[in-house]
């Protein structure tokens, strides 16, 4: 269901798992639960950091952020997740990603690579959420019998 797809994709002890780009993922300083204003620290497994505030958070259908910090070549950068349900059993997930780049003089070139690279982020990333959720509902069908 919905919910369990997007607690899933909340849940930054698992992330790991199934998302193909994050090396890891956690939210800065004593912050607990995550809500509008929560910063959360993302790193890549390229190694590129960026520091990012949720500025929509709607559970279980909507998440948004923006970039406070990140790698020099982006003056700013927004994301958003939006989750609903198809039926009981499939859920629909979209992942956005909005960015300008800098310096000027080559953010041309910067954002047609950027918007190559995050086409296959975002592939890759939906595809590895739908396997670690069908994998989680497999063990769910197997503990239950």
């Amino acid at each position: 269901p919905c919910s369990a797809v997007w607690a899933i994709s909340r849940d930054y002890r698992i992330r790991e798992a199934w998302d193909p780009f994050s090396h890891e993922t956690r939210v800065v300083g004593n912050n607990t639960a995550i809500r509008i204003g929560t910063p959360v620290r993302v790193t890549s497994r390229h190694g590129l950091q960026m520091e990012v505030e949720y500025v929509q958070f709607s559970a279980p259908r909507k998440a948004a952020i923006v970039m406070k910090n990140g790698p020099p070549f982006f003056e700013a950068f927004a994301g958003s997740w939006l989750f609903a349900p198809i039926s009981d059993q499939a859920t629909f997930a979209r992942f956005r990603y909005v960015f300008k780049a800098k310096p000027k003089s080559l953010a041309p070139l910067i954002e047609k690579f950027a918007r190559l690279y995050f086409e296959k982020v975002v592939s890759d990333r939906l595809q590895g959420l739908k396997r670690y959720c069908e994998a989680q509902d497999g063990r769910k069908q197997i503990d239950s019998n």
